[in-house]
């Protein structure tokens, strides 16, 4: 799998006006967003999940008016553009028009890309001609790399910090540039103060229950997307469970241990000596719990 990148790029907009309409549109439809510096005439947006959904910018173009392009790059393998001026779609291309299926001849035009629509954003003249000769090559030999035509897209019209995504910047991406100015909206300092908020309350429960003895033993993750996957069953003659925890997907394909939980619940998940594959779908115990079947 290759890389996969996603931004809106708004020109000539500040970055506390696109604060403020970013905010409004998180509020109302819970999508996140960073929002970077102004750099040049460009200001970059990277919505969550843009390479898999970028009608974000249609709804900022309806917003905000002026002239907005999202940029995709999807595995590597396919490169978008949409260019929005005042509210409209004015030009749109994508690097391989039968990426999911076959179009018609009219779809196929639709998105073969027509740059001559925004020359005038063009920063390097002899950048912008070979963007228009890269994609013309494309369209009779589709096999760049689809974040080249990206790379050659941002250098034409001066864009920067291209080469991201919301994913990205939030795992720690900061080979950016301007990377101290950026933004993230919601702010999260409000999400980690409720956070720690809802971490002492669930805390509180948790010791309320242990004490009531309803509740036994605790096994579980970090929060996010790291937090694995429990598979459990009934251990050998009731006494507790079988389970074992599977890893976030892709994260390792090392075997993983079949724990045995139960009294005295207090010390926690115990190794039983046996390692599987972490590809668990199902685990389930015979009715004596001395064989245990795991499906993958």
């Amino acid at each position: 799998m290759g890389a996969s990148y996603g931004s809106v790029q708004v020109c000539r907009q500040t970055q506390d006006t696109l604060r403020d309409v970013l905010e409004d549109l998180s509020a109302k439809s819970k999508i996140r967003f960073w929002l970077g510096p102004a750099l040049g005439c460009w200001t970059g947006i990277y919505p969550i999940l843009h390479y898999m959904d970028p009608s974000i910018a249609r709804d900022l173009s309806r917003r905000l008016g002026g002239e907005i392009f999202s940029l995709v790059v999807h595995d590597d393998d396919v490169f978008q553009y949409e260019y929005y001026l005042d509210g409209k779609r004015v030009d749109q291309y994508c690097s391989r028009r039968n990426y999911l299926g076959t179009p018609t001849e009219n779809a196929r035009k639709a998105v073969r890309g027509r740059p001559q629509k925004f020359v005038h954003l063009a920063t390097d003249s002899e950048c912008f001609a070979r963007f228009q000769s890269r994609i013309a090559e494309q369209a009779k030999r589709p096999a760049m790399v689809a974040s080249e035509l990206l790379v050659a897209l941002a250098s034409a019209l001066g864009m920067a910090n291209v080469q991201t995504s919301y994913e990205y910047l939030s795992d720690g991406d900061d080979d950016v540039d301007g990377w101290d100015q950026f933004i993230h909206v919601p702010d999260l300092r409000t999400e980690e103060s409720r956070a720690r908020k809802a971490d002492a309350a669930r805390q509180d429960e948790v010791h309320r229950l242990t004490r009531e003895g309803l509740l036994l033993a605790e096994r579980g993750g970090r929060r996010g997307r790291d937090v694995p996957f429990l598979h459990w069953c009934p251990g050998p003659d009731d006494a507790g469970f079988l389970l074992v925890a599977e890893p976030p997907e892709f994260s390792t394909r090392e075997p993983v241990p079949l724990e045995q939980i139960g009294p005295p619940w207090s010390a926690g998940p115990k190794p039983t000596g046996l390692m599987i594959d972490p590809r668990v779908k199902t685990l389930i115990s015979s009715p004596s719990g001395r064989y245990v079947a795991v499906s993958y």
